[in-house]
């Protein structure tokens, strides 16, 4: 745990001993639990400290207290587990498609002892349903996809002022400048672009703040073929 401690340290994150213990019981339930399904490909305890929890923390100092966020594509959890073990107060929502990963969830929720909201659906689905849509002050996402695609699945579910924040890595440029005219569309504009050196030079992560000026037409977000065909 010192280990954790000194790299929260690194990048101005304060945390107690519980908090610590939490990422530590993460931990041993994810590498367990990796054993029957596919959630990480990094198994090294130091790396999963890195790479998934500090980079997930990368976040964390620009949330408010009491804010409700979505975790979009949670996958393993991340980035919203840990940002709710760093932020006790936060109102937090992972969305994911996998049934299996969701009962993942559920039982890491269990485990550690946090409550949060496990919904197993497709993004672009539920922003249709209005209790979910503009309903979140904050949505995240780590998911892989072209922030063109990410942006049309996340946007919907932010209230007007609300921020979606991507989580992007050094060769985002190309796809930002292809996202900018669908991101307008959705009622959104850029806020701002930070960049962020993760420790022991595991390289920069770089969190693009978009903000939502108006409310999303009600076209978005289309079926995933129509997203995925104008993104390509």
């Amino acid at each position: 745990m010192d280990f954790l401690s000194q790299k929260f340290n690194q990048i101005g994150i304060n945390s107690n001993n519980i908090q610590l213990k939490l990422f530590e019981n993460y931990y041993n339930f994810l590498i367990e639990y990796n054993k029957k399904i596919n959630l990480t490909a990094i198994t090294n305890k130091n790396e999963i400290f890195i790479k998934h929890f500090i980079d997930s923390l990368t976040i964390s100092r620009f949330l408010q207290n009491s804010c409700k966020l979505i975790d979009v594509g949670s996958g393993a959890g991340f980035p919203g587990v840990p940002l709710k073990i760093s932020n006790p107060d936060i109102e937090l929502t992972l969305v994911e498609s996998s049934k299996k990963k969701c009962e993942f969830l559920k039982d890491l929720s269990n485990i550690l002892k946090i409550k949060f909201d496990v919904i197993n659906n497709r993004a672009e689905i539920l922003s249709k349903d209005l209790n979910y849509r503009e309903k979140f002050d904050i949505c995240v996402s780590r998911a892989v996809a072209n922030l063109r695609i990410l942006a049309e699945l996340c946007i919907p579910f932010i209230k007007i002022n609300g921020i979606f924040i991507a989580m992007k890595g050094p060769s985002f440029e190309a796809e930002f400048e292809n996202s900018i005219d669908i991101i307008q569309k959705l009622g959104c504009k850029i806020n701002k672009i930070e960049q962020i050196l993760l420790p022991e030079n595991y390289g920069i992560r770089y969190l693009i703040f978009i903000q939502k000026i108006k409310s999303t037409p009600k076209i978005y977000p289309r079926s995933f073929s129509q997203i995925k065909k104008f993104s390509d």
